[in-house]
């Protein structure tokens, strides 16, 4: 591991081993003939940008934290409200008068000058800098007030490979039901490494993400809105994000669609069965969407290894098994 000392004076630079008394125990246990330490090396400023680790003494650093919103009378509320109140009116547009919205050229000419006042890009002087602990400045929307901006998301993955295929199954969309499909609100794209977990969106492959937004003042419900994406990508598979929004279906049909993309879904709720067999831990929002049998009721398994040969916590090699 590479550590940047910044603006601390009197450390010395280079390769250092970190003395561990877990690792004293270790080598009594195994009673090896030579000891080994864990190494860091230690690294000037000039250094810091190829540095795991950058360490610095709190008087040395200056926090300058990423402006999400310009501050209007002191405060970044200010631009929420009114970017809140402006999407709040859209949202709720009645359907007669979506016609002015056409007329004014809303999506194309008057939002773009809107976001500019409460969602900047870079301006004249190029690009914002900041400068942050990490546990702050990583998460990009801290200064958000969900009472202003109440949002609501569900998230799709998809193969990586099929990016180009959605990204234009997307844009076909977009441009043939225009605002019906857009919405007045975000999408957000991105992509995600493949995991080796059985019930990971991307369990065995790499897979771009379309994140969509639904802003919480609107009318109508969100499910509404997210069932057109829902069907619109489709072919491609895709598996849902748990933690946002699932369809909900009494038919079973999309419980049966979701599961097809995870081989080890069978596997997965034997193993639930056996670690909860009484279901204390399961709700009946996840009872629904995962479609867990009655207490007693036999989980045939898709795997023919027992579950605890096929993957163990802490296993960090390129099994997906």
């Amino acid at each position: 591991m590479k550590i940047s000392a910044f603006g601390i004076q009197g450390l010395v630079l280079g390769k250092h081993n970190v003395k561990d008394p877990r690792l004293d125990q270790a080598n009594e246990l195994v009673e090896a003939d030579k000891r080994v330490y864990a190494q860091v090396d230690v690294v000037g400023e000039k250094e810091l940008v190829d540095a795991d680790v950058i360490l610095t003494a709190a008087e040395a650093f200056h926090r300058k934290p990423y402006q999400e919103f310009p501050k209007m009378l002191h405060s970044t509320l200010t631009a929420q409200a009114a970017g809140s109140v402006i999407y709040t009116l859209i949202g709720r547009w009645p359907e007669r008068l979506q016609g002015i919205l056409k007329a004014i050229r809303y999506s194309t000419v008057v939002l773009p000058e809107i976001l500019k006042w409460f969602v900047p890009l870079d301006g004249r002087k190029g690009p914002q800098h900041f400068q942050d602990s990490w546990w702050h400045g990583l998460p990009m929307d801290n200064q958000v007030d969900e009472r202003l901006f109440p949002t609501e998301f569900t998230e799709m993955w998809m193969p990586l490979s099929r990016t180009r295929e959605v990204m234009n199954t997307l844009r076909q969309h977009y441009r043939a039901r225009g605002m019906e499909a857009t919405g007045a609100f975000a999408c957000e794209i991105y992509a995600a490494k493949r995991s080796r977990f059985w019930m990971s969106p991307a369990f065995g492959e790499d897979a771009v993400r379309i994140n969509l937004f639904w802003f919480g003042h609107n009318a109508g419900s969100p499910a509404e809105y997210y069932r057109q994406f829902w069907e619109l990508l489709k072919r491609f598979h895709f598996r849902l994000h748990w933690g946002k929004h699932l369809p909900e279906d009494s038919t079973g049909n999309w419980t049966e669609y979701l599961s097809r993309p995870y081989p080890h879904w069978h596997d997965f709720l034997a193993l639930r069965a056996e670690m909860d067999p009484d279901q204390v831990f399961v709700t009946d929002y996840w009872r629904r969407h995962l479609a867990i049998p009655p207490v007693g009721a036999p989980v045939v398994r898709q795997g023919a290894d027992p579950w605890r040969g096929e993957i163990r916590a802490g296993d960090h090699d390129e099994t997906y098994a």
